[in-house]
């Protein structure tokens, strides 16, 4: 999930049906919200590049789908409770 575009649009109509009916089934399934599931996806994603394939934290950050480094690193923080650059070492 590399592109920075997808998003619950895209997903949803990957899945044939509405924006709403899959964010009720993903809240009913996963206790978190469509674009959650997405971010958080994303920063597991971001997690296993910087510790298994040892690439920089801006290589991870774009090649899990984010566009902004920050937002990024404050996404990562907040999930793993460290900074990607600490993750990393």
């Amino acid at each position: 999930m590399h592109d920075d575009q997808f998003g619950v649009e895209k997903l949803s109509k990957l899945a044939g049906m509405s924006r709403k009916h899959l964010n009720n089934k993903i809240k009913s399934l996963t206790n978190q919200t469509s674009n959650e599931l997405i971010r958080n996806f994303r920063l597991r994603k971001a997690a296993f590049l910087l510790s298994e394939k040892g690439i920089s934290v801006s290589q991870a950050c774009y090649q899990s789908g984010f566009n902004n480094l920050s937002y990024f690193s404050k996404c990562f923080a907040d999930f793993y409770g460290k900074r990607p650059s600490e993750y990393h070492k």
